[in-house]
């Protein structure tokens, strides 16, 4: 039972946390219009999801892999970011004892926009967001870490469905 409160309290702390990337922005697709080139961005793993074995070095290859293969070009370490725009990877989670695992995944575009209220002022803004919250039971088969890289590797997908989409309108907006 201490378990099944522990989840909820998690689930309640991640939805609040991230209320604004769950509720869809109207304009998301739109919004990736004109975006060239982006870099891709991991936040650190949580020490439960590390422990299990997951490697934030991994999430980033998956998913440079994944755009690079929808040729979706990306920003080498070396190379600047033009107008900071990223895909940024978050992953939280906590073992919940033997039970399993809480976990959640957000995945969201950043990029300058410039405020209607101010036009002279640009700020870098969330245009594009998915994200995920799941449990992860010690009798479920495979282990936490492909699960968790599978549901990054599914927004991401998402992710390169809707700039491929964007891509297509814009060309057809131009001709």
């Amino acid at each position: 039972m201490r378990y099944i409160g522990l989840f909820v309290t998690v689930v309640i702390i991640f939805v609040i946390i991230t209320k604004d990337t769950l509720a869809a922005p109207l304009y998301q697709r739109e919004s990736l219009q004109g975006v060239d080139k982006l870099a891709v961005l991991v936040e650190d793993i949580p020490n439960d999801l590390t422990e299990a074995g997951l490697d934030k070095y991994q999430l980033e290859v998956d998913t440079e892999l994944k755009l690079r293969l929808a040729k979706i070009a990306i920003t080498g370490t070396d190379e600047p970011v033009p107008f900071l725009q990223d895909l940024y990877v978050q992953v939280s989670g906590i073992k919940m004892g033997e039970v399993g695992y809480a976990y959640g995944v957000v995945v969201s575009f950043k990029q300058p926009v410039v405020l209607m209220s101010s036009p002279g002022v640009v700020c870098i803004a969330v245009t594009w967001s998915s994200s995920r919250i799941g449990y992860f039971g010690s009798r479920a088969t495979g282990t936490i870490v492909e699960k968790i890289r599978g549901v990054v590797k599914d927004i991401v997908d998402e992710f390169i469905n809707d700039y491929l989409a964007a891509r297509q309108e814009l060309n057809k907006e131009q001709k």
